[in-house]
């Protein structure tokens, strides 16, 4: 049994060496990726703003033609005035 665990150590051990060099660089390639995009992007940010500019644009004119439809279209009739039309 001696025999053949000697040969499994000493195959292990580089087998070792390159998985935890890998492990490593694969750590900090994912740290740079995630300080990369922790830095905001100016043009991503510029985009945002007028993102939100045009949704608070549309919700104000929203909000203006339900007043005018309001004001141009009368209330219709209540029920009981609905059935004595008929």
């Amino acid at each position: 049994m001696l025999p053949l665990t000697i040969p499994i150590l000493i195959f292990m051990i580089p087998i070792i060496a390159i998985l935890t060099n890998h492990q490593r660089k694969m750590a900090e390639l994912m740290q740079q990726r995630g300080a990369f995009q922790q830095q905001p992007n100016p043009e991503i940010a510029a985009l945002r703003q007028e993102v939100t500019e045009l949704k608070y644009l549309v919700q104000q004119q929203i909000i203006a033609s339900d007043h005018l439809s309001r004001m141009v279209a009368p209330a219709p009739p209540d029920l009981p005035e609905r059935l004595d039309q008929k």
